[in-house]
């Protein structure tokens, strides 16, 4: 069967009868200023490998200390080092980023 045609109708509604709009909740937003967001778990980890610069942290203790499956955090702490957030410096091992200099090559962030 080969497809020879495609036909897309778009319908506007009259103007009597104007398009759905998202409905307004009647109750006010709070006065004063907004209660702070609890850190994400990206923050607590960057604050944990900042306690002690320089140093590479396995995963398995990353997840320890924030109380959650070790799995999960190698796959989060797998994707910030893609997207450049940590730097991956062995199996299942983690360090925040630093300038790259003589003794200290510069990576994609892939890591060994």
């Amino acid at each position: 069967m080969t497809i020879s045609r495609v036909q897309i109708t778009i319908r506007v509604p009259p103007p009597d009868r104007p398009a759905a709009r998202p409905r307004r909740t009647n109750q006010p937003s709070p006065p004063g200023p907004r209660q702070p967001r609890p850190d994400s778990r990206r923050d607590q980890v960057t604050r944990i490998m900042a306690s002690q610069p320089g140093q590479d942290w396995p995963g398995r203790e990353l997840a320890d200390r924030l109380g959650i499956k070790p799995r999960n955090m190698l796959t989060q702490l797998a994707g910030w080092a893609r997207l450049g957030f940590l730097s991956k410096t062995g199996h299942g091992r983690y360090a925040l980023p630093g300038p790259a200099g003589p003794g200290r090559a510069a990576t994609d962030g892939a890591g060994p």
